[in-house]
């Protein structure tokens, strides 16, 4: 759907509905048009010391949707995690994290899930995000890991990885759905069934 044609339904729908309220994920079980994935690596990833941030799963572009939680795992704590959403971005080591701390907006949760340096899968070092309300994505969603030159390890691993998000597939139908639902929900009726006495 083309952006002309996405401002044209929006216009419709505004002229039928009056204004539309936000759509929040708590809202998507009474809509279209959108699908839950999940992007992740059971492989593992090298990283050496020193070199550029390397991709963990393709860049997410040109998509509209909502982040449920980010899993990641190193085999060395001092290994960098990279987040980039739209306009938000921040880096983060589980060392750092657990030497320092860091307060996240919109009561996001970060901690350190793992931070073990004798597993049955060697060292695992863990950080896993996840916002109290669904994140909201517009354009880009980019993570990234690398392992800085400081470190005291010459190479580290991801160890595993997983990003939880919804995103909306088809706008025309997912635009239409809630022109459906607000419709069902301002003038539909309920009817409850009477009883002969």
């Amino acid at each position: 759907m083309s952006a002309e044609e996405e401002l044209k339904l929006l216009r419709m729908l505004a002229e039928k509905m009056g204004s539309l309220g936000p759509i929040v994920p708590e809202s998507l079980a009474n809509l279209e048009g959108w699908t839950w994935r999940v992007e992740g690596r059971a492989d593992r990833i090298m990283l050496t010391r020193g070199a550029a941030p390397v991709n963990i799963v393709p860049s997410i572009q040109n998509e509209i949707g909502w982040l449920h939680s980010i899993l990641v795992a190193f085999s060395d704590p001092m290994s960098m995690f990279h987040f980039m959403c739209d306009n938000y971005t921040f880096a983060l080591s589980p060392f750092l994290f657990r030497t320092i701390g860091i307060t996240l907006p919109n009561n996001t949760l970060l901690y350190c899930s793992v931070y073990n340096p004798a597993t049955l899968m060697g060292p695992l070092y863990g950080l896993t995000w996840v916002p109290a309300k669904f994140w909201p994505y517009r354009t880009q969603v980019m993570v990234q890991a690398s392992h800085p030159a400081t470190a005291l390890t010459p190479t580290s691993q991801v160890v595993f990885f997983a990003l939880n998000r919804q995103y909306i597939r088809d706008k025309k139908q997912f635009y239409e759905s809630i022109l459906i639902e607000n419709t069902r929900q301002t003038i539909g009726r309920v009817e409850v069934p009477r009883r002969n006495i």
